[in-house]
């Protein structure tokens, strides 16, 4: 469809004043090229000398490709406008293409979605500036292709400098998803969030950058971690270095049947960053460790947990910031010693020669009737037995035992002290309560006692230890230690 209005001028000449083009349509059957719409519109006419001025240009183009054509648009759209300058060249004062879709059936790439969203125009030079570039690629790869991805996007949006390069004003890929049945790893969640751009060199400038990893191995890998995480943010410097403004790893899990060793639960976090010298700093590092060994190590604990903080120092060494130790439980049945309850916390750090220093060390509170606690106080600290008297109040020493530091308070087991026992209570973790096997009167009431103690709130968690002792000379009539508890 063309319509054309004018006429002639003074000299016979022909002026139009305006033309109008319309085509709708596409090639025959044989053509490869099957255009289900096709609408031009032009606007016009001829100047003095009688060339043609382009008041107005609009291209809209809608369709794809024949059905023997591997590129199957859904849908192409193309707006142009613009015109032609005096010089004849043209100018494009708005240029848009939208273009959705994805490869045909034989093609290894599905796009479930792809949209490409171009603005821009010619400068007067006739260099294209690219007002506005977006790019948004959602969808992942066929059926044959080893990787599967639940969901890919890209947004991209930026344009051209003056140079004719490309800048990026942002850049955004989200990607999730994880490996296809055949592969090893699969993770259950991936999801990569990267933005940034170029810089005036050319370089990539990374404002954010964000990797969450969820998951573990599969079957056939010898550890099966119940659940991994790892967050990492950061970008790179001037000279095109990485760093990380901040980097989580947290790691729960052990290892599987066939290991030796069976973790009931491994927690690992890890927090940090790369130096400008591209060392390693961990502003925090955490390890959190409970459970034990298996069923054939000959060590059995019921509870083990270690919370380990720190960090390297400037020289790439170990420093501890903080560090806890605590361990529950006993030895096996094939062991000789067997604890009812062993109890351990340590609290502490290394200095900077390397060296362990204990910050803090946990109290315990030793205890019985009359003098007995004090006996075994001082058996600990001078290692011999010595001859004492009755505890009128309470003494507090601080020993040395095999390379362990105790704070033992001494209270007094009068009648009279007693109801203030309570108030030493709390913070206690161990309770050496001696009983004297040669009072065999108050043997009764000596075993009621730190029954009654233990009942306590405050001494719940503590550790109990039963020995006979005696707190003078020798006694051959002592009971066995097997009648006493």
């Amino acid at each position: 469809m063309c319509i054309l209005t004018g006429g002639l001028d003074a000299a016979g000449k022909t002026v139009l004043h305006r033309l109008k083009l319309i085509l709708t349509g596409g090639l025959n059957a044989a053509g490869k090229t099957v255009l289900h719409r096709l609408k031009l519109i032009l606007t016009g006419g001829l100047d003095a000398a009688g060339k043609t001025v382009l008041h107005r240009l609009k291209l809209i183009l809608t369709g794809g490709l024949d059905a023997a054509g591997k590129t199957v648009l859904h849908r192409l759209k193309l707006i142009l406008t613009g015109g032609l300058d005096a010089a004849g060249k043209t100018v494009l004062h708005r240029l848009k293409l939208i273009l959705t879709g994805g490869l045909d059936a034989a093609g290894k790439t599905v796009l479930h979605r792809l949209k490409l969203i171009l603005t821009g125009g010619l400068d007067a030079a006739g260099k294209t500036v690219l007002h506005r570039l977006k790019l948004i690629l959602t969808g992942g790869l066929d059926a044959a292709g080893k990787t599967v991805l639940h969901r890919l996007k890209l947004i991209l949006t930026g344009g051209l400098d003056a140079a004719g390069k490309t800048v990026l004003h942002r850049l955004k890929l989200i990607l999730t998803g994880g490996l296809d049945a055949a592969g090893k790893t699969v993770l259950h969640r991936l999801k990569l969030i990267l933005t940034g751009g170029l810089d005036a060199a050319g370089k990539t400038v990374l404002h954010r950058l964000k990797l969450i990893l969820t998951g573990g191995l599969d079957a056939a890998g010898k550890t099966v971690l119940h659940r991994l995480k790892l967050i990492l943010t950061g970008g790179l410097n001037a000279a095109g270095k990485t760093i990380l403004h901040r980097l989580k790893l947290i790691l729960a899990g052990g290892l599987d049947a066939a290991g030796k060793t069976v973790l009931h639960r491994l927690k690992l976090i890890f927090t940090g960053g790369l130096n400008a010298a591209g060392k390693t700093i961990l502003h925090r590092l955490k390890l959190i460790l409970a459970g034990g060994l298996d069923a054939a190590g000959k060590t059995v604990l019921h509870r083990l947990k270690l919370i380990f903080t720190g960090g390297l120092n400037a020289a790439g060494k170990t420093i501890l910031h903080r560090l806890k130790l605590i361990l529950a439980g006993g030895l096996d049945a094939a062991g000789k010693t067997v604890l009812h309850r062993l109890k351990l916390i340590f609290t502490g750090g290394l200095n900077a020669a390397g060296k362990t220093i204990l910050h803090r060390l946990k109290l315990i509170l030793a205890g019985g009737l009359d003098a007995a606690g004090k006996t075994v106080l001082h058996r600990l600290k001078l290692g011999e037995t010595v001859t004492t008297t009755p505890t009128a109040g309470f003494s507090v020493a601080t020993v040395e035992y095999r390379n362990i530091s105790f704070t033992v308070w001494d209270v007094g087991g009068q009648d009279k002290i007693w109801p203030l026992w309570h108030h030493y209570f709390q913070n206690t973790q161990g309770l050496i309560f001696v009983v004297d096997s040669r009072d065999r009167e108050r043997v009764k009431e000596a075993c009621e006692e730190p029954v009654r103690m233990l009942a306590e709130d405050e001494l719940r968690d503590a550790s109990p230890s039963y020995s006979p002792v005696s707190r003078n000379s020798p006694v051959p009539r002592l009971w066995p230690k097997s009648q006493i508890s």
